[in-house]
């Protein structure tokens, strides 16, 4: 009976001893297999195990156009001619105007202290140039004058400076002598200079309808009113003329 006993008691101690190693072993599989999980999830993150993933991804600032091309961009589109203001020698000034749809013009001399003023009787060329000259602004901000279906010339766009295109100073005029390849927006009200050549007579001739002694053009931007003006003008003395242009 003694020995019965001592042999039963040998087998449950064998039953527990086994019943707890299972347990434990199970215990150390279900740890490798998270530890295993951590590290699965960490590298298919690219992130070490133990550090937050940060989701966050980094928006390039928006460009900021400048000054110049913002101003040209509102400007794209047809813009018509819509009046002129000359000055011929010291004494005679002319206007040119558009009024419900019909160009009139007119000019005034000082004559014995007083000024005075007549009809100028338009030709039919003049007429016709009155009525189709037009500035287009191209929307990669190319501007071009034209008129008759020709175009006079064409300004391309450039971040800084202005198209120059002159030899020596340019003295004649109300154009700033100052003005040169570098200048963009110049004098106190604003003016956005972007084109300036100065050549002979025949260059200007067919944008002459003022058919004043002009051997050069300009064309910028009034600070002031926002059109555009066109400048035909003698580049060593006093003959010029304005042409305003407005968008349609």
């Amino acid at each position: 009976m003694r020995k019965l006993f001592s042999l039963s008691l040998i087998f449950f101690t064998f039953i527990l001893v086994s019943c707890s190693s299972d347990t434990t072993n199970q215990n150390s599989t279900d740890k490798d297999n998270a530890e295993n999980n951590n590290v699965t999830t960490a590298a298919n993150n690219n992130t070490p195990t133990g550090e937050a993933t940060n989701n966050n991804t980094a928006v390039a600032a928006p460009e900021t156009d400048s000054k110049k091309k913002a101003l040209l961009k509102k400007m794209i589109g047809t813009h018509k001619l819509k009046a002129i203001e000359g000055l011929s020698g010291v004494n005679t000034m002319m206007e040119y105007n558009l009024n419900d749809g019909k160009w009139s013009a007119s000019e005034s001399s000082n004559v014995g202290g007083e000024r005075e003023a007549y009809d100028i009787e338009l030709s039919a060329d003049q007429l016709s140039l009155l009525n189709t000259m037009q500035l287009t602004v191209k929307d990669d901000l190319t501007i071009v004058l034209s008129s008759k279906d020709t175009d006079h010339f064409s300004v391309t766009y450039q971040e800084k400076g202005m198209a120059y295109k002159a030899q020596g100073e340019i003295s004649g005029g109300s154009i700033p002598k100052e003005l040169n390849a570098e200048t963009d927006f110049f004098g106190d009200s604003g003016n956005l200079y972007l084109y300036l050549k100065a050549g002979t007579e025949d260059d200007v001739k067919s944008i002459n309808i003022t058919e004043i002694f002009a051997d050069a053009v300009a064309l910028n931007v009034d600070g002031s009113t926002g059109n555009f003006v066109l400048t035909v003008f003698n580049s060593e003395c006093c003959d010029e003329a304005s042409y305003t242009f407005k968008k349609n």
